[in-house]
């Protein structure tokens, strides 16, 4: 992505988001992850994770997943723009799933979403797809497996230093509806405190 806001902040925050940077240095899309980890520190949890599609991985979809997340930048800081709002508020790599995802469809539906023709059988480069699609245009079947990467953020009261408040779940609701579809926003939200890992 480039970087719209060309400020001090907007460079501090390592030119990753097109929203620039808040008060604090932090790319604005790692707001709502910050507010994820203010709550749970607020509801006594000691970690988080956090399924992250790593969404760079489409420009490099022949790359294995396990390679990928290991790219890092000049400054140390992780490759991946999506990874890297995790990494700058605290979280690490935790597990990367390989298999996180399973988009299966006849030829029609595949070549649909990818708004291009998949004329023959074999493995395909999709625009937004993070692997190869894999078709079988005999058998009238398209499929591409997804990776995504578990982050762990590591909670304690001093982790979230920079922490705003946004008056409880319900706040995070509104604050979503600014940037999702409003059909996409959640009734609530929820912690989930038993996790056992």
């Amino acid at each position: 992505m480039r970087v719209a806001y060309d400020t001090p902040s907007a460079r501090r925050a390592g030119g990753d988001t097109r929203l620039g940077a808040d008060a604090h240095g932090l790319p604005k899309v790692a707001a709502p992850v910050q507010t994820m980890r203010n709550l749970a520190v607020d509801a006594g949890i000691d970690a988080l994770i956090a399924p992250v599609r790593p969404s760079y991985k489409e420009r490099y979809p022949l790359t294995d997943i396990q390679r990928y997340v290991t790219w890092t930048r000049g400054d140390g800081m992780l490759f991946n723009p999506w990874l890297r709002v995790h990494q700058r508020v605290g979280a690490s790599i935790m597990k990367v799933a390989r298999e996180s995802m399973t988009i299966s469809g006849t030829v029609a539906d595949r070549e649909t979403w990818a708004e291009m023709r998949l004329p023959s059988s074999g493995d395909h480069i999709v625009p937004g797809a993070l692997a190869p699609v894999k078709m079988d245009v005999e058998n009238d079947r398209g499929r591409c497996v997804e990776p995504n990467v578990w982050m762990l953020h590591a909670l304690t009261r001093s982790s979230t230093d920079r922490r705003r408040r946004w008056g409880g779940t319900a706040q995070v609701s509104t604050w979503t509806g600014r940037w999702v579809p409003k059909e996409a926003v959640p009734a609530s939200t929820s912690l989930w405190c038993d996790l056992r890992l």
